[in-house]
């Protein structure tokens, strides 16, 4: 029988050495995404066969299996998951799989799942070029608010390091809402762990010695950088517009796509990534045992 266990910053190198390997597009094939959420979601994690397999549960929604990642027998291994899962009374949800891992899923197991669209997770993915050039009518209004923050602050773009991301977290603990506990287990798991991200970027805007926004991003595979966090003071004028744009400009004009991650089902977080004119959508879904 499958045994889980807590993730610690000490599986690191582990768990994203299965997850280069696979070179998946989606914001969860990551472990600092699988770090930070795993308290929110109760994440869980085992080697076996070849594959790294996480779990996860959120509140009390039913607990489900991420898509095994690695090589070897992919049809051996899901049947363990469903073992696993039904010996403790549940059925095998998987989630959240891609065209590509739905296709899979659906080849080894006919008939034995059905399957439902999750919307609310599917990821915005952008070309970097567009983000950096906001070139053409569609973008007007994205370029009026850079060049407003640009013409209206003497601003400095700065890079943030692990010796000094306590402020940073300070700043970041004054603007969330107070009533999502949830980004706040999130983040201070983020901010707390910084140090250990090393293949994490982050950067800031500084007005007046005034923190006016901050992201920090890292690179997912070969062609493909992930925006972990971004938030910014609304007083500066165009402070996410301008963020947006540097530090794609600054840290990941090399690579071809900018995955934003998903919009949770927020319909006002859904319109500022549909704004940005996400060149396709990543659908993701669900898999449920019959």
């Amino acid at each position: 029988m499958l045994k889980f266990k807590e993730i610690t910053i000490e599986d690191k190198e582990i768990i994203d050495s299965y997850f280069k390997k696979m070179g998946y597009q989606n914001s969860e094939a990551c472990f600092t995404t699988m770090f930070i959420w795993k308290d929110v979601v109760n994440i869980r994690f085992t080697i076996e066969d070849g594959f790294l397999l996480l779990t996860g549960q959120y509140k009390n929604h039913p607990p489900y299996a991420y898509f095994p990642t690695g090589e070897g027998d992919l049809k051996g291994v899901i049947e363990k998951l469903m073992e696993y899962f039904n010996h403790n009374g549940k059925k095998l949800v998987i989630k959240p799989l891609l065209d590509s891992t739905k296709k899979m899923v659906e080849e080894l197991f006919p008939g034995k799942f059905s399957y439902r669209e999750i919307r609310y997770s599917s990821d915005y993915i952008y070309l970097a070029e567009d983000l950096i050039n906001l070139k053409g009518k569609k973008y007007h209004a994205k370029k009026n608010h850079l060049n407003k923050f640009i013409s209206t602050y003497d601003y400095e773009y700065v890079n943030i390091y692990p010796d000094e991301i306590k402020k940073y977290h300070e700043f970041m603990n004054n603007i969330l809402d107070p009533d999502s506990i949830d980004e706040k287990i999130a983040m201070d798991n983020y901010f707390n762990n910084y140090s250990h991200f090393d293949n994490n970027k982050g950067a800031a805007l500084i007005v007046n010695g005034q923190i006016a926004a901050i992201t920090f991003g890292e690179q997912l595979n070969s062609d493909t950088a992930v925006i972990h966090i971004e938030k910014a003071n609304t007083d500066f004028q165009g402070s996410y517009a301008a963020i947006n744009q540097m530090f794609v400009k600054n840290e990941w004009a090399h690579l071809k796509y900018i995955n934003r991650e998903e919009d949770m089902g927020i319909e006002g977080l859904r319109r500022a990534k549909m704004s940005y004119r996400p060149i396709y959508i990543l659908d993701k879904y669900e898999a449920v045992q019959i």
